[in-house]
């Protein structure tokens, strides 16, 4: 039996855009709390901003719509967390419910905070980001949303500039033929949705929404709804982290 023969080595090229790829999903995309990249700061800053805008005591009852272990949400909460997703392997800690989030399987106003970070851009119709933002409305007391801007410069999943103003089909290709940002080129394509401004006002028209900014530009945005938070003049919404 001949010995088995090893694939050549890829071109240098390749190679060292995968190295570069790893690096850039490591130190900037990562959002385990554990990896210390820029994202994983982000959310950080962005988690102590949320303690304090819903004003959080540490043991409301929480429900973290598409809540995984890895981020810092509700790491260290005293109170009961319920984690709804598609899947029930998505999470592992805290009480688990498969549940869409167009159409949840809750109450009106059954949990203290209903909160959503970086979920509704990957419903990828109008209808569906409307149904979800009046799912995330009708089964919390108060609510947090955050979505990456729309006009941001860098795509936040494919780590590309203006990824999200390519056509459909070129999405696809580039998507199926490269390893690019978060993906690889043999996973799942699915049209990501990002939001503006303006769009997320017309889903939530009395929410306050925040910008989080990187430099000159807004990276994201924070819907938010309390009923006790701090005054309105304290998070104007021309300001941002």
């Amino acid at each position: 039996m001949s010995a088995p023969v090893n694939p050549p080595p890829p071109p240098r090229g390749i190679s060292l855009y995968n190295r570069f790829r790893r690096w850039l999903i490591l130190s900037v995309a990562s959002s385990d709390r554990r990896s210390g990249s820029v994202a994983s700061k982000f959310r950080l800053r962005r988690w102590q901003l949320i303690k304090e805008v819903l004003a959080l005591r540490g043991t409301e009852t929480v429900l973290d719509v598409g809540g995984t272990d890895k981020s810092w949400w509700f790491v260290d909460w005293g109170g009961p967390v319920t984690r709804c997703n598609l899947s029930k392997n998505a999470a592992s800690k805290g009480l688990r419910v498969v549940g869409d989030g167009r159409s949840l399987p809750f109450r009106d106003r059954q949990f203290d905070v209903t909160f959503s970070n970086s979920v509704i851009e990957h419903i990828n119709t109008v209808e569906g980001q409307t149904l979800f933002a009046r799912e995330l409305e009708r089964t919390g007391r108060r609510f947090f949303l955050q979505t990456p801007n729309k006009w941001f410069p860098i795509e936040p999943h494919y780590l590309f500039p203006c990824f999200q103003f390519l056509p459909v089909p070129v999405q696809r290709w580039l998507h199926t033929h490269f390893h690019i940002g978060t993906f690889r080129k043999w996973d799942p394509f699915g049209t990501i949705r990002l939001m503006s401004r303006r769009e997320l006002r017309r889903l939530f028209p009395t929410a306050r929404i925040l910008p989080e900014r990187l430099g000159p530009f807004v990276k994201s945005w924070y819907v938010v709804s309390a009923e006790d938070g701090p005054e309105p003049g304290r998070w104007p919404e021309g300001k941002g982290l």
